[in-house]
């Protein structure tokens, strides 16, 4: 990894680096589509007031991964102590929980190398394959691949606005306002957008949310690999590597069971807080997520916000 001092002469060079910051103990983050929502909307809302280019990006459950390029370090570093001292003031809230969200320390490396920078794109991109969530990178939802060449790879086409009815109008206007404010999708306004919404109406509010608060730099990739079909061969090819940023492997596909298994239960993601159980129910639950969803005990732990649940 490039020493933190060095990461001017590079970053002036134009050279992209690799971010990647993990919820504190690895526990999870993101419990409901209104957290990835926060999160991506509000990371697109300051990035678009900053000098920085983002050229690949991917969410996780319990972290997340972004290429970006600026010409200066204390640029970066603003930029994530921001994003991530806002999203936890407000995800605090929510979840009526308090404390860090994320470790102090988040992870960086520069790439200086063609081969490098095409190995980060392909790994930020593959997150969602190597973690068996999804069979191929353009499947996931949260590393924007599929939003390169269609507005709406997840749901049907919104219909004209003079053929909507009136909430799902309003609802796109909200979103619309936001954008033109420079605003982000927060809880509240969330929960107004998708009141008295249908579930078919809900994608399709989500692939717009996606579509119009997008914020990468898609032409990038396409210069780096020239073209983006060659990128997608590339990305479906191999994993890509990562060797300056350590990263345990981890089956992911787990955490989106326990999430299934706790809605069943009655639980409500969106205001979902572990650390507000009591013990007899984080061991009545754990033995619930064990039985039905075959989790480890240490992922039982990172889902409940405990080391040993």
């Amino acid at each position: 990894m490039i020493p933190y001092e060095r990461f001017d002469r590079y970053l002036s060079d134009g050279y992209p680096c690799h971010i990647y910051s993990k919820g504190v103990d690895s526990r999870i983050i993101y419990y409901s589509l209104e957290d990835f929502i926060l999160f991506f909307t509000m990371f697109s809302s300051l990035i678009r007031k900053s000098d920085i280019i983002c050229i690949s990006f991917c969410i996780m459950f319990n972290h997340y991964h972004c290429g970006l390029l600026s010409n200066r370090a204390s640029c970066i570093s603003s930029f994530i102590d921001r994003l991530e001292s806002k999203f936890s003031r407000e995800y605090n809230i929510e979840h009526n929980s308090s404390g860090p969200v994320f470790k102090k320390q988040f992870g960086r490396s520069i790439k200086s190398v063609g081969k490098k920078i095409k190995g980060m794109m392909i790994y930020i991109a593959n997150n969602p394959v190597a973690g068996l969530l999804k069979n191929s990178a353009e499947e996931y939802k949260w590393n924007l691949l599929a939003y390169k060449e269609n507005c709406n790879p997840f749901s049907d086409s919104l219909p004209p606005k003079r053929r909507m009815r009136k909430r799902l109008k309003d609802a796109v206007a909200m979103i619309d306002s936001a954008i033109k404010s420079g605003g982000y999708l927060n809880y509240p306004l969330q929960r107004t957008i998708f009141k008295d919404i249908s579930p078919a109406e809900k994608k399709q509010l989500v692939d717009y949310i996606i579509s119009r608060f997008n914020f990468i730099d898609y032409s990038y990739c396409e210069k780096i690999f020239g073209g983006w079909n060659n990128f997608l061969v590339a990305a479906n090819a191999n994993a890509g590597g990562e060797e300056d940023i350590p990263e345990d492997w981890e089956d992911y596909s787990r955490y989106s069971k326990m999430i299934a298994v706790c809605i069943r239960n009655g639980i409500n993601m969106r205001i979902f807080n572990p650390r507000s159980l009591k013990d007899e129910q984080i061991e009545r639950l754990s033995i619930i997520l064990r039985q039905e969803t075959g989790s480890t005990q240490r992922q039982i732990g990172k889902f409940l916000n405990r080391r040993k649940p």
